[in-house]
């Protein structure tokens, strides 16, 4: 793999640089797909470069991947992994040029770089995996993955490359009509491969009447295709995509692009045309339909710029290209022997003569200027004459007018008349004499009063109005004829007693040589009227509302530092309002502020008065004037601002929360309660498990010693499986009770660690064919990976899964079992199938709820499924059930596949502890407070060692001491000293004498608690008396 890292695309930029751009990752990183020198990809990538240097001044880093010739998927990851160590620090983006390149990336990526957008350009909507890139197959239609699914998890966009063989077909068949065969080049590279499968696809859906020939590298030697191309005849094009050979070739120089189109030229009579833009400038192939070099760099760095201002990559949706058009070099085909009349005139051509027109291109625009010049000074004069002659025209017109106007007086007042009816507004002329009477009425007026003007000219106010409206209207008048000025008072028209309308009027005083004249309008305001009554009754509402909500409102005049508050709506606060100013500053009202509130109010204060937000809410303590201290909400707004944008302004509103704040303590103080009598309900749990296991381990243990001991007595026999069958029940009703609580109170414990899924599933196989008669059903491990680790928690996943075949046992009375998983994108599949009765369809809905039993008389609590989907539910799962009655069911649920590489790392050394006396027995120490169970381990363990027997965990250390047993049993419940307490001690004395924790707390919990305390190994009552005997013996064998 070459690097080539470039900083600013030139290192002499840097060094003039006025501004230290070149942060060491503020950069860009262009990863090529292909090989230095490739002219395609390259000029992609100039364009990508040169665009974005020149609009962002960005650095830019470039790798080539050498076509991806990895040998092996070692050989890519240690290639890929040598790339991003090169990078400590992370790109701001990385753009992938080309198919192969992506498919390293996203499988190769490590997590820190997980981020980091991605920008792909002419990508296929379809993609492989690495393994197959580096296989070399034949592409698999089965295999290849959806773009979409490809760039699931990683932040990435792009730009698609599509081939238009169909289109460049098409095109072929219009320049050479006679052509019946298509020879299609190719090599082994993955983008090429899926160029010929496309090929095919076209040439069998679209063009059934044409033979395609495959010419692939990956098949013949070079040597021999270019044989091939030789002997072709006239009737066969060429259409060439992909021409590379690696060093086990014959050819054993890797040619440029270009020298292979004039290669492939020179060994056929017929054109040859491509499916990219590369050679058509330089006359080496005829051309073909597709984008240029330039769009896809043009489109690359579109979506780039929108990165790097901020966007998330994911966001961005793939772009198509949709400037693909006909490409072709007019020589090359001319003398191909293509007829001219036979190119399309929408195609873009290359090396075409110039017409005369692009000869004398210069000369023709000098010309044009130059009569253009003439021709705009001769329109100038006659517009300027033109100009003259409308003035001319214009002063005789006005003439004309004048005179009209002159003799038709008349006609113009009538005309004045007709205005002022038609005006949108009501208006009267009043003429001032010996009296003040009415000169003129519109029909506004009219419409308005609902009096006629005919009802109106000729009379006074007196006579219109009466004596109450008349007399006020006159004092109005003869004041404004005496003073002169304008005049606006509200006036109610009554109509027959009722108010008709409420209007504004406006008199002016205009005086002539010989009288005067009233000139007045009329607005109708009764609307507006209408409007103020209704603000004036929502603002007595809003007054009502905050009184009744004892809600006080406030302002803050930031420029005066004074806070004023409106007192009026405290009307229900039992307190000398006298002694509160309405008007306080900012200081006297903190003064009032609770201390431990302060400066929080302070700080909202100071946002607002620096402008870092216009609102805010705040509950704090206030003295309530002597009276200790109540508890209030306050929020306020900013009204208004100054030109600086500085806050002037700022309303508010503050609420009494006294005692919402006392019920809000109270529910506090509730929930502390509660969770603590949660705590003390689990804690209960817990004790009540450890005191039923205690006397079950007695019971159980002497049942399986009788049976021993009776072993020719098949009832005895029948009795002791029937006390260990309903043992193993009432262990089971008490574990789930335990994970039910632990449930309810989100404190069941998950233990993670690395699980091999086939060993665990194997296990449960044979531990389960023990509690069937495999005669009448059979249980079966059946379908697995080859390998397979995942991170998970062992014994909550095999809880499900033996859950499930519990269930199964119950129901299928004959049959078969069979169980396994599978890998379904990145999600493992686990199921348990059965032969049973199966589940009827109305009881599927409700089968994960708790204390649910389709058989009523079935063994159960109900509660294992329940369980099973919380577990499942914790670790990111999903679960459910497909049954039908009469044929069986699956139970099945679905894990996140997070694969564990499995480490190599080497297993320690058994150390063997050698006894001095090998056929003297074993020394064991039991520290048990519980006659019964000691005596069980009496009767399962006397025969074969010497035992020691402390009842108190003080007692077990000083037996220790005084013997030096070969062993301890140590019950970690004890009084005096507990069990861990004592290990301790009994740590101190010896560090090699193998110590097994005996408990009856038997959750997950627990036993990671006994693990880490160091103990070798540990036992759950009751105790089974051969899983005892096995520890025992093996941790006497080997420490």
């Amino acid at each position: 793999m070459k690097r080539y890292r470039f900083v600013q695309l030139m290192f002499v930029f840097l060094l003039f640089s006025v501004k230290a751009e070149a942060v060491h990752n503020s950069f860009v990183l262009i990863i090529n797909s292909y090989s230095e020198g490739n002219k395609w990809p390259e000029r992609i990538q100039n364009v990508i470069t040169n665009d974005l240097y020149a609009k962002k001044n960005i650095a830019i880093n470039l790798e080539y991947l050498d076509n991806c010739r990895f040998t092996s998927l070692q050989d890519a990851y240690e290639t890929m992994g040598e790339l991003y160590k090169n990078y400590p620090s992370k790109p701001r983006a990385v753009v992938i040029i080309g198919d192969a390149g992506w498919i390293a990336y996203r499988s190769t990526l490590p997590q820190s770089w997980r981020d980091i957008p991605v920008v792909l350009t002419t990508v296929r909507n379809y993609t492989i995996s690495l393994e197959d890139l580096i296989s070399g197959k034949d592409i698999n239609s089965i295999k290849m993955i959806p773009y979409m699914e490809a760039a699931k998890g990683f932040n990435v966009t792009g730009v698609f490359h599509s081939l238009h063989i169909k289109e460049t077909i098409k095109l072929m068949k219009t320049l050479m009509p006679e052509m019946k065969k298509i020879a299609f080049i190719s090599d082994k590279r993955f983008v090429s491969a899926y160029g010929l499968a496309s090929f095919k696809y076209v040439m069998a859906k679209f063009y059934p009447e044409l033979k395609g020939i495959s010419l692939s590298l990956k098949d013949i030697d070079p040597h021999d295709l270019l044989d091939s191309l030789s002997y072709m005849d006239k009737q066969t094009v060429v259409l060439s995509y992909g021409w590379y050979v690696d060093q086990s070739s014959k050819l054993k120089k890797d040619y440029s692009i270009n020298e292979v189109q004039r290669i492939i030229g020179s060994f056929t009579n017929t054109p040859v045309f491509g499916l990219v833009d590369i050679g058509i400038d330089n006359g080496t192939y005829a051309g073909g339909v597709f984008s240029t070099c330039n769009d896809f760099g043009k489109k690359t760095v579109e979506l780039l710029l929108q990165i790097l201002d901020g966007k998330d990559a994911k966001e961005i949706p793939f772009q198509n290209m949709n400037e693909e058009k006909a490409h072709l070099n007019y020589e090359y085909l001319l003398q191909s022997g293509i007829d001219s009349k036979l190119l399309p005139k929408d195609a873009v051509y290359y090396q075409k003569p110039l017409s005369v027109y692009q000869k004398y291109k210069s000369t023709f625009y000098i010309i044009s200027f130059l009569s253009l010049l003439v021709i705009l000074g001769f329109l100038l004069r006659i517009g300027y004459l033109m100009k003259i002659k409308k003035i001319r025209e214009r002063e005789i017109s006005l003439l004309s007018q004048y005179k009209e106007l002159y003799h038709n007086n008349q006609d113009l007042k009538l005309l004045l008349d007709s205005i002022f009816d038609n005006i949108p507004i009501p208006l009267f002329v009043k003429e001032v004499g010996k009296d003040i009477r009415y000169k003129y009425w519109n029909k506004k007026a009219e419409e308005l009063t609902g009096i006629k003007s005919e009802d109106v000219i000729g009379k006074t106010d007196l006579e219109i109005f009466g004596e109450e409206v008349g007399r006020k209207n006159n004092e109005k008048d003869l004041d404004l004829v005496k003073n002169g000025g304008i005049l606006n008072y509200d006036e109610e028209v009554f109509l027959r007693n009722t108010i008709r309308s409420t209007s504004v009027i406006k008199s002016i005083i205009q005086r002539t040589d010989h009288t005067s004249y009233i000139l007045a309008t009329r607005w109708d305001i009764t609307e507006l009227k209408a409007i103020q009554h209704k603000l004036e009754l929502n603002n007595r509402h809003l007054h009502l509302v905050m009184e009744a909500g004892d809600i006080l409102p406030w302002t803050l005049d930031i420029q005066k530092n004074i806070i004023s508050v409106d007192y009026d709506f405290l009307n229900n606060v039992n307190s000398d309002i006298e002694r509160k100013s309405s008007v306080t500053t900012i200081d006297e009202t903190f003064a009032r502020v609770h201390p431990d509130d302060k400066e929080r109010l302070k700080d909202e204060f100071e946002k607002v008065l620096n402008g870092k937000t216009d609102r805010f809410d705040l509950d704090f303590r206030i003295d309530n004037f002597g009276k200790d201290y109540k508890w209030c909400a306050m929020h306020g707004v900013v009204s208004e601002w100054n030109d600086n944008g500085n806050p002037l302004i700022v309303i508010g509103s503050s609420i009494d929360i006294t005692k919402r704040k006392e019920i809000e303590q109270a529910l506090l103080e509730a929930k502390d309660k509660a969770e603590e009598s949660n705590r003390l309900k689990s804690a209960f749990l817990a004790n009540m498990s450890h005191e039923i296991r205690t006397p079950l381990n007695a019971i159980v243990g002497f049942s399986r010693i009788l049976a021993m001991v009776n072993q020719g007595n098949e009832e005895h026999a029948k009795f002791a499986d029937i006390i260990e069958n309903n043992n193993r029940m009432l262990l089971q009703l008490i574990n789930d009770i335990l994970d039910l609580s632990k449930i309810e109170a989100g404190t069941l414990e998950f233990i993670y660690s690395d699980v091999d899924i086939n060993s665990l599933l194997s296990e449960i196989e044979q531990s389960s064919k023990l509690k069937v008669d495999q005669d009448t059903v059979r249980i079966s491990f059946e379908n697995r990976l080859s390998e397979c680790i995942i991170n998970t928690d062992r014994n909550r996943l095999a809880q499900v899964i033996n859950n499930f075949i519990s269930n199964a046992i119950k129901f299928t009375k004959q049959g078969s079992i069979n169980f396994g998983y599978q890998l379904k994108k990145d999600q493992l599949y686990f199921y348990v199938t059965d032969t049973g009765c199966g589940i009827p369809e109305d009881k599927l809905g409700t089968i994960f709820d708790r204390f649910i039993k389709l058989d009523a008389f079935a063994q159960g609590t109900g509660l294992g499924l329940a369980i099973s989907a919380s577990i499942v539910h914790k670790l990111g799962g999903e679960i459910n059930v497909q049954s039908e009655v009469g044929v069986g069911s699956t139970f099945w649920i679905t894990l996140p596949y997070n694969p564990v590489i499995p480490s190599e790392e080497k297993k320690p050394v058994a150390k063997v502890v050698q006894s001095e006396n090998k056929d003297k027995k074993a020394t064991l120490l039991v520290a048990e407070d519980d006659v019964s169970n000691y005596k069980l381990a009496e009767a399962i363990l006397g025969k074969e060692y010497n035992l020691i027997h402390a009842w108190n965990g003080e007692e077990a250390v000083r037996l220790f001491r005084e013997n030096l047993p070969d062993l301890v049993l140590m019950d970690i419940k004890m009084p005096i000293l507990n069990g861990y307490e004592s290990f301790q001690k009994i740590r101190e004395l010896s560090e090699n004498v193998p110590v097994i924790a005996v408990t009856a707390y038997a959750s997950e919990e627990d036993q990671s608690i006994i693990r880490n305390k160091g103990f070798n190994d540990f036992v759950a009552k009751p105790i089974y008396a051969s899983l005892l005997k096995d520890k025992i013996a093996a941790l006497l064998k080997v420490d």
